[in-house]
């Protein structure tokens, strides 16, 4: 199912609905743009760095896809100008 496509008008009635289909769909996917997507990190030599994509274990793989679902979800929702205002971000709450 997929959430319908905001025209500019009505953004608090649209806001309530797009918030309610998020969450119904993935409750997790919903924290994602509320609170920010979590890049995998590692502690090297006491400095912490991005973990590269070969060293992601199952959890980071999880929270990446989080991300990727709620970003693609944002996008679905969005025309050609609201897109090309977003089209740079890299994670769904910057979007």
């Amino acid at each position: 199912m997929r959430p319908h496509l905001f025209n500019g008008s009505n953004y608090s009635y649209r806001k309530t609905r797009m918030k309610l289909f998020i969450q119904t769909n993935n409750y997790e996917v919903w924290r994602i743009i509320t609170n920010g997507s979590l890049i995998p990190m590692k502690r090297v030599e006491g400095v912490i760095i991005p973990k590269e994509e070969g060293e992601w274990d199952n959890n980071d793989s999880i929270k990446i896809q989080l991300n990727a679902k709620a970003m693609y979800t944002l996008f679905c929702t969005l025309g050609a100008n609201e897109y090309n205002r977003i089209s740079l971000c890299n994670n769904a709450k910057e979007i």
